[in-house]
């Protein structure tokens, strides 16, 4: 195979590939889809989606995430299924409607977001979508500069998120298939007033 593109830059604070995102027209179909041929699982679902955009950025204007999450592990690999909302322009949208489902984005760890984030801006890259993760953790995408397809996402790395996928993976490991499907338990977003 014939590589194009450059490789994915080693950047300041990445630590390692964390997971594998898919784009899906159909969330609980591509639950049993990746359940089956992956041995993916179990799935946790993230928050319902709502019209508050909650710090989330598209392409520099504030837009609501648009979208159901479910995340689940393959041996220690995690991966990420999205099914954008109907009628939403979001960065799931987007490659959703430009190439149907399939790779949307490889996700990174990183210790130290800010610096990461310099480096790609020294190196002439914006972001195209950024936000928070249920527990808080910052996340920031850029377009693809490897020819691998997929968008590349830099994920904060925080205590809360590695609690969290520590807890996934430990489901994954004892997984008996009675639960397939788990809501994610989330604490309020970091942005929101305390109920």
């Amino acid at each position: 195979m014939t590589r194009t593109g450059t490789p994915i830059p080693r950047l300041a604070g990445v630590t390692s590939l964390l997971q594998i995102c898919f784009v899906v027209d159909d969330l609980h179909t591509a639950m049993a889809d990746f359940g089956t041929c992956f041995g993916a699982g179990p799935w946790f679902l993230g928050p319902e989606p709502t019209d508050d955009p909650n710090g989330t950025v598209h392409r520099g204007v504030p837009t609501p995430l648009g979208a159901r999450i479910a995340l689940g592990y393959t041996g220690a690999l995690m991966l990420e299924l999205v099914e954008p909302l109907p009628g939403s322009t979001t960065v799931f949208s987007d490659r959703l409607a430009e190439s149907g489902p399939g790779l949307h984005h490889f996700g990174f760890g990183t210790t130290n977001l800010d610096a990461t984030l310099r480096e790609l801006a020294d190196r002439g890259r914006t972001p195209v979508f950024t936000s928070r993760t249920p527990r808080g953790a910052r996340i920031v995408m850029v377009e693809d500069t490897t020819g691998h397809g997929g968008l590349e996402e830099y994920i904060e790395l925080t205590p809360e998120g590695e609690a969290f996928y520590a807890t996934m993976r430990a489901a994954a490991e004892s997984r008996d298939g009675r639960e397939p499907i788990r809501a994610e338990a989330t604490p309020p977003h970091p942005s929101s007033p305390d109920p």
